[in-house]
């Protein structure tokens, strides 16, 4: 760090034609010499501590790390914006047009589980394009979910029903944490035992929230310490009266798609609004 006599320091705000000094070339410890201010600023590179818009009229030297301040004459550098490159943008008096809006990730989760265990056919429009729901379809393919894209980013969904085909192999969520929370709650009411993986990220999120809950109900969850993967043994599910320690949408979207396997009246008690 190079100390300065405050009361030698000069400074010039670099934004219209103005009188700055030069400076002899000095190391500032990025490896580099810098011969003038405009030099150093059109590098990118500056002393620590100091902005790119200001310039010191002093110059300084080091002798065996000593740092000494002497006045250097004053030249102008003419920094203005040309007017050739001015824009000038005023309000607009109105805007027209139509916007379509990118299909909302959180719903179309949802909507491809509840239409996956409903009866029948279900068609949803503007679908979201994100690789999370993508996992979502997924795993409800792996379950016997037939599905297929239409026009306009639209999945067609024929429901299966409550009951679910048991997957040949592990539900793949890939990054998506919103699809294990959420799918867990409806694998807990099969009548088979599913597996639930994900990639490495997800492997290390929590999924405690919705263990102990969907346990409380019935459900046999194996995990790595809390977290991914998870193997859940189905079983008949009692209702739960639950109170929620903290607010999620997830947990508590998982435990109304397990209320609908249960015997009985599931009541979820969160402590704020949610979702």
């Amino acid at each position: 760090m190079i100390e300065r006599a405050s009361s030698r320091d000069e400074y010039h705000s670099i934004n219209s034609a103005m009188p700055v000094r030069t400076r002899d070339p000095l190391d500032f410890g990025q490896g580099r010499h810098f011969a003038s201010p405009e030099e150093r600023l059109c590098s990118g590179l500056r002393p620590i501590g100091v902005s790119p818009a200001i310039v010191f009229g002093d110059r300084v030297s080091i002798n065996n790390g000593q740092s000494t301040i002497s006045p250097i004459p004053i030249r102008y550098i003419d920094l203005r914006m040309k007017n050739e490159s001015q824009v000038i943008v005023r309000p607009a008096r109105n805007v027209r047009g139509s916007v379509e809006l990118p299909g909302d990730k959180s719903i179309s989760h949802r909507y491809a589980m509840l239409a996956g265990i409903a009866e029948g056919a279900s068609r949803l429009g503007n679908y979201s394009t994100g690789a999370d729901c993508a996992s979502t379809l997924g795993c409800m393919r792996s379950l016997g979910v037939e599905w297929n894209c239409g026009s306009d980013n639209s999945v067609e969904v024929k429901g299966r029903g409550l009951m679910l085909a048991e997957p040949a192999g592990a539900l793949d969520c890939g990054n998506s944490g919103s699809t294990m929370r959420m799918l867990s709650g409806i694998v807990a009411g099969q009548k088979f035992a599913s597996e639930m993986v994900g990639d490495e990220s997800l492997s290390r999120r929590p999924m405690e929230r919705v263990i102990k809950p969907l346990s409380a109900m019935g459900a046999h969850i194996a995990s790595h310490g809390g977290k991914p993967p998870l193997r859940i043994s189905g079983a008949d599910l009692k209702a739960i009266d639950y109170k929620m320690p903290v607010a999620s949408a997830q947990v508590k979207s998982c435990l109304m798609f397990a209320g609908l396997f249960a015997e009985g009246e599931t009541r979820i008690e969160e402590p704020g609004a949610g979702k």
